[in-house]
């Protein structure tokens, strides 16, 4: 399932882009992300829920080009890749973030495809509305 947003905060591409990458401080951004942790070999370790279902994987960094790109895959546990991009825009910066997540097995027979698809779009703009109040209201 691919899933694509964007919106625009006013805030400097700089400032969004360390807040993004910054994976304990991103991961304030929604409820549903239990933790992530960092590992010794450069990957993150993420632990998650959806609909109440505990999932995880491993990730990694595929690119960097700060201020303006960030892109993920998962290496291992459920399957996910991703992308945020940001662009200077008139008052602050156009962020679009990209993902597209390939729910764990039995995850979308508990929870059924609609749900699946509405809980992930739920997560994408809960992340990017909680970016925004984070970096306009401190």
């Amino acid at each position: 399932m691919r899933f694509r947003r964007q919106i625009t905060i006013e805030a400097r591409p700089e400032k969004v882009f360390a807040v993004i990458t910054d994976l304990p401080t991103f991961a304030r951004l929604t409820h549903r992300i239990e933790e992530i942790t960092l590992t010794n070999d450069g990957q993150s370790h993420w632990r998650a829920r959806i609909g109440g279902i505990p999932i995880e994987w491993d990730a990694v960094i595929t690119d960097q080009y700060p201020p303006s790109r960030f892109t993920w895959k998962s290496v291992s546990g459920a399957r996910n890749s991703g992308s945020w991009r940001l662009t200077p825009a008139k008052n602050g910066t156009r962020v679009e973030f990209g993902i597209t997540f390939h729910p764990p097995k039995g995850t979308e027979l508990l929870l059924g495809k609609l749900l699946f698809r509405r809980f992930i779009n739920e997560l994408n703009e809960e992340i990017l509305q909680n970016l925004r109040t984070m970096l306009t209201e401190g």
